[in-house]
């Protein structure tokens, strides 16, 4: 059952958990006009997400950008960045919510060369579109991840 609200706390941190501690992974499939007001509230949480809309279109909104992403586009958006996703043609999105444990051990060392760098890092999104090669492919691999999901019976 999709959920309709975004639920926060003061610092708009998004209170509802993405996954487990043992699997920190959560797939959804979400009809944005079915959220009050027709769209994802601002929000914030630690896991990295992957969104791609999957029919329609819908405005993505990173701090002060408003990005259209059309059916079949994408968007990475870093863990801890606030965010607010839009209804803006009867859009649906498939997305990913993962932690970056999921990636490596927050003590690993993996974790603090790479990861935390990149947590740390000034990069808050990346937009995929289809039309450049390495985004493509990141995007076949996202349709891939979905279809496992939803075979698999994982939707939130």
């Amino acid at each position: 059952m999709q959920i309709t609200k975004i639920i926060t706390d003061e610092t708009l941190r998004e209170l509802r958990a993405h996954g487990t501690e043992e699997f920190p992974f959560q797939y959804n499939q979400e009809e944005i006009r079915k959220y009050d007001e027709g769209k994802i509230e601002w929000h914030w949480h630690k896991e990295f997400e992957f969104v791609v809309v999957t029919k329609g279109a819908v405005f993505c909104l990173i701090g002060n950008q408003r990005i259209l992403l059309n059916t079949g586009e994408g968007l990475f958006i870093n863990a801890r960045i606030i965010h607010s996703i839009e209804n803006c043609n009867q859009g649906v999105i498939s997305n990913i919510l993962f932690s970056p444990d999921l990636i490596a051990a927050d003590k690993s060392v993996i974790h603090k060369k790479y990861i935390k760098e990149f947590l740390e890092s000034d990069s808050s999104h990346i937009v995929l579109k289809r039309d450049e090669k390495w985004q493509e492919e990141i995007l076949r691999k996202l349709d891939g991840v979905f279809a496992v999901c939803r075979k698999k019976g994982m939707m939130s």
